[in-house]
């Protein structure tokens, strides 16, 4: 690694501390698309391993997203202007890099990384430099929610925010989802089997009502509520399994899932609500 590459990395670890040093997936993602390794092997390892030294720099909550580009642009600059690739850096308008394009001064030949938005179909507001999702407007039938917009950790999905999205068939949340709102997969009638991250704690009020296609659902050992009407109407819902962890099963829970033979109530449930 060059002296200049260095002197970058020594200054972003010197302001912020060796916690900027996690993942960097999105800037690796650009590099990859932009610079397959047949024809850019050394100066993609390069700039590769520049990333990973400071890696996920964008995740950092005290750095801004204009901020992590800015130091990205520096390695950008550093290598491959010492290497004699001409490139251009496509902005987006709040600041961050959204692509790298380059081409080989050896033969001209350009090269346009394609990444693609991860947050293209889904609504957000940012709060305290976390997301909350709060829509999805796409026609997806398998959609996973992005860990991530720009470079603030997708921690809720909001309140309605996939309701009647009946073209959904599977969805992945994220592990850094906390907090699952209030009918926020509700009607979703195609819905046929999510993952609830490890670490939700409420599987709130009218979450899954009307999912008349989901068939299972693993509810993970940090939730301690399922909410009233949470599974009301998953009329195909044949298995559910419920750790230790619940404490309260809300009232009518369950109503409606006439596929479901039998649940083993966890010896710690204090409350259980009517029907």
């Amino acid at each position: 690694m060059n002296s200049k590459v260095s002197m970058i990395l020594n200054r972003v670890h010197s302001r912020y501390g060796a916690d900027v040093f996690r993942s960097g997936a999105r800037f690796e993602a650009i590099i990859n698309n932009a610079m397959p390794e047949e024809e850019f092997s050394g100066i993609r390892r390069l700039l590769i391993t520049a990333i990973a030294d400071f890696a996920a720099f964008v995740r950092l909550e005290r750095a801004s997203p204009s901020e992590c580009a800015a130091v990205f642009a520096s390695l950008v600059e550093s290598l491959l202007g010492e290497e004699g690739i001409s490139y251009e850096l496509a902005l987006e308008t709040a600041g961050h890099i959204k692509a790298l394009a380059l081409a080989d001064k050896t033969n001209g030949h350009g090269r346009q990384s394609a990444l693609p938005d991860p947050a293209a179909n889904f609504k957000y507001v940012v709060g305290d430099r976390r997301i909350t999702v709060t829509g999805y407007t796409g026609k997806g039938k398998e959609v996973s929610v992005p860990p991530e917009i720009e470079g603030f950790p997708v921690t809720e999905i909001g309140e309605n925010a996939f309701k009647g999205c009946t073209s959904l068939e599977s969805v992945i949340i994220p592990n850094s989802v906390t907090v699952i709102g209030k009918w926020a997969f509700a009607d979703c009638s195609a819905l046929v089997s999510v993952a609830i991250p490890a670490g939700v704690t409420e599987i709130g009020y009218c979450v899954f009502r009307g999912c008349s296609a989901l068939v299972s659902v693993a509810i993970p050992n940090s939730v301690t509520t399922i909410g009233e009407y949470a599974f009301q109407g998953c009329s195909a819902l044949g298995s559910v399994t419920m750790p230790d962890s619940v404490e309260v099963i809300g009232k009518y829970a369950f109503n409606g899932c006439s596929s479901l033979g039998s649940v083993t109530i966890p010896a710690g449930v204090t409350v259980i609500g009517k029907h």
